[in-house]
């Protein structure tokens, strides 16, 4: 029978909170050949909690999807989130950091999703470590050298991401220059040209670009229609067409959505003086 190793730097006990410092580790460790486990948090924590996955393999549900994890994935909990992971008979082993900060969400600001698969992470298994054996063991224990290897592994994540992100793009880069010309075509039609089906297309799309290919469309038919609207004496319903919307009143409803006023309003508000010849 294989044991379980739980390893946690400051106790079992609750480590939870909050503080005014740039960042701050409330607690971290790692816990080896878990088997049957399942953790849930319906209101999360206060703080927030980074884990990745060694070896073996994670199922995580949020408020609308369930997600099976792998080795090699991070995921992050912000505060205040649900909390629901199980893991199976399959022996898995993970590492987890909790934090909290005043800058910590600013730091964040480049995670957009629930998960990231990275691979191997020496760096997270490394500080974890560290941190057990310098808090529990020695008299060097220092919390300043710990937030900086945090904010270092976080920089890694962000860069990591970005790059992860950047390939992706590559994949739909012919979706998003016909975007650029033709806003108004279909999703098949862009998945088509990218050489995948279309429910791939919309789920990479979305990863990459962070809003779904109807969201990223209408931001780009907008920012065509804002144009027209300021620099030319197009009425509202030319408009609509010239940027492929033959529904005048689906464009206003659309263009307001994505500025916050009606098209009329907009070119009142910001439209530049034209002379008429």
């Amino acid at each position: 029978m294989v044991k379980i190793k739980l390893f946690f730097a400051k106790g079992e006990e609750n480590s939870e909170c909050e503080s005014a410092r740039y960042i701050q580790i409330n607690n971290c460790g790692w816990f080896e050949d878990l088997v049957d486990t399942h953790v849930v948090r319906a209101s999360g924590r206060i703080d927030y909690q980074l884990l990745y996955i060694k070896s073996g393999e994670v199922t995580v549900k949020t408020e609308t999807e369930t997600y099976l994890l792998k080795e090699g994935s991070v995921l992050l909990y912000r505060p205040g989130k649900l909390q629901d992971y199980r893991i199976g008979k399959r022996r898995t082993t993970y590492y987890w950091i909790h934090f909290t900060g005043a800058e910590a969400e600013k730091i964040l600001s480049f995670w957009k999703e629930v998960y990231y698969q990275v691979g191997a992470l020496p760096e997270l298994e490394k500080l974890c470590r560290e941190y057990y054996e310098m808090y529990r063991t020695s008299g060097d224990f220092c919390d300043v050298y710990h937030e900086g290897c945090l904010i270092a592994l976080l920089g890694l994540l962000c860069i990591q991401t970005k790059q992860q992100r950047n390939r992706q793009t590559a994949k739909i880069k012919p979706a998003l220059l016909a975007i650029e010309e033709y806003a108004s075509l279909d999703n098949a039609s862009l998945a088509k040209l990218c050489y995948m089906s279309k429910y791939h297309f919309i789920k990479l799309f979305k990863t990459a670009m962070g809003v779904t290919p109807g969201q990223y469309k209408s931001q780009k038919l907008t920012e065509q229609a804002k144009h027209l609207l300021l620099y030319t004496d197009m009425k509202v319903e030319e408009i609509a067409k010239y940027v492929g919307v033959e529904d005048a009143l689906y464009f206003s409803r659309m263009f307001k959505k994505q500025t916050g006023m009606a098209p009329s309003v907009y070119r009142k508000n910001n439209g530049v003086q034209l002379k008429k010849t």
